[in-house]
């Protein structure tokens, strides 16, 4: 009798187990859907919502051009994001957000898989490598797939500066200027709901891809640790696969060398359309992609630091510690003296006290290189990237645009030309 009741209650307790792991699995399937059908909802908004959200985003670029426009004007050029361009939405009084609230931070991304069509369209001709535009745009991806990657791209900006690392100073209107203001003038404010972030950055701060000579390529390629080796064969085969000619640099490559690749392919002869590009240049594709052709750390800095628009000296007050790095070992220079002197007295950036590197200074304040002679300092600003995100509940909408400050947009409608506008991706280039 004993034993039969000692086998009916263990009966009892594996049914037990099982009903309240089947309520534990249904419970997380439950949850599972709920949360696949939060994230599509997140794009799947109203189209009257994700409209608004587009509006607003176009408009707030209007704002940063006349922002960047009215500084322009009053200060007689652009030089660096301390004039208060850094951050344009405090500078018009608007509430600009360091972060986007959505329950969606989480979602983890993944690395994209190479194209395999790349390959594919070098065969024929230089000519048609394509540009980085060309890849499926944000519409071709799924709803989750889209989110994640705008998630993602938010999350690097918020976490550090890519182009700019150190603080920005924000500059924002007075009191009794905004008290003065009338009717027709009142600030400006985003729709109810909506949360905005809105930064610019200065492309001329970094490397020019064409200008940079193959001294300076040489020593940047080594303020990346690369060994002396390593920074000729990157110099030369960059400079090769981007001159009109086919005589090779000492250790560089032509169409020779990639005719023996397979399938084979051509040196552009041209300047880069875009980074990814270099999966086919000789040394790069060894040093800055993995066997895969995914692009490492490597690519990341390189694309950090150099710019494709850009074809000018670089703009000292923005220029990255690695660019500074490379130029003040060529011109024989202290890094410190130029970071000392843009941080102020204060020696800290992202204050009232920051200093600016402009023509008309006195020169007595100014760094020197070693041999005591003043730092060329008339280096304004050309291109510049605005990188605008917003945001309603857990709907977000991403706008990305590279502007030229240095002539107009044809017909006169925008102060500057836009160069590239993308929406929903990121600009690579």
């Amino acid at each position: 009798m004993y034993f039969f009741t000692d086998r009916l209650q263990r009966r009892r307790g594996v049914v037990l187990v099982l009903t309240l792991g089947f309520i534990l699995m249904m419970t997380w399937l439950s949850l599972a859907i709920l949360d696949q059908v939060r994230r599509e909802l997140a794009l799947k908004s109203s189209p009257a919502n994700e409209r608004m959200l587009r509006n607003t985003a176009y408009q707030l670029l209007e704002v940063s051009m006349g922002v960047l426009a009215e500084i322009q004007r009053f200060e007689g050029g652009l030089y660096s994001p301390s004039q208060g361009w850094g951050v344009p939405l405090a500078y018009a009084g608007m509430q600009d957000s360091d972060k986007l609230d959505t329950a969606l931070r989480e979602r983890p991304v993944e690395e994209p898989e190479p194209r395999a069509d790349d390959e594919e369209l070098l065969l024929a001709d230089a000519d048609e490598i394509p540009a980085e535009g060309s890849e499926p745009t944000a519409a071709d991806a799924s709803a989750e797939d889209l989110l994640g990657s705008l998630l993602e791209d938010l999350e690097e900006e918020e976490n550090k500066s890519a182009y700019f690392d150190r603080a920005i100073t924000r500059v924002e209107p007075k009191a009794d200027s905004a008290q003065s203001l009338s009717a027709e003038t009142l600030p400006l404010a985003l729709p109810p709901g909506v949360q905005a972030r809105v930064r610019l950055y200065d492309e001329s701060g970094k490397l020019s891809l064409t200008a940079t000579t193959p001294e300076r390529w040489k020593l940047f390629f080594e303020a990346m640790e690369f060994d002396e080796s390593e920074a000729l064969m990157l110099t030369d085969s960059l400079l090769d696969w981007m001159d009109p000619d086919n005589e090779v640099r000492e250790s560089g490559a032509e169409s020779n060398t990639y005719g023996q690749e397979d399938p084979p392919y051509k040196a552009a002869n041209r300047s880069l359309r875009n980074f990814r590009e270099l999966r086919f240049v000789e040394g790069f594709k060894k040093l800055f992609f993995d066997d895969n052709g995914l692009p490492n750390e490597h690519l990341e800095v390189f694309r950090q630091n150099v710019s494709l628009y850009h074809q000018d000296e670089v703009n000292l007050n923005t220029a990255s510690d690695l660019v500074l790095e490379t130029l003040a070992e060529e011109r024989e220079f202290d890094t410190d003296n130029v970071l000392e002197y843009l941080a102020g007295v204060d020696m800290i950036f992202g204050t009232e006290d920051d200093r600016i590197l402009r023509p008309g200074l006195d020169e007595e304040t100014l760094p020197r290189d070693d041999e005591g002679n003043t730092i060329p300092i008339d280096r304004p600003v050309h291109f510049i990237r605005v990188e605008i995100a917003v945001s309603s509940g857990q709907a977000i909408y991403t706008l990305n645009a590279v502007l030229d400050v240095s002539q107009q947009h044809p017909g006169g409608a925008y102060p500057f030309k836009i160069v590239e506008i993308l929406e929903n991706q990121p600009i690579t280039g």
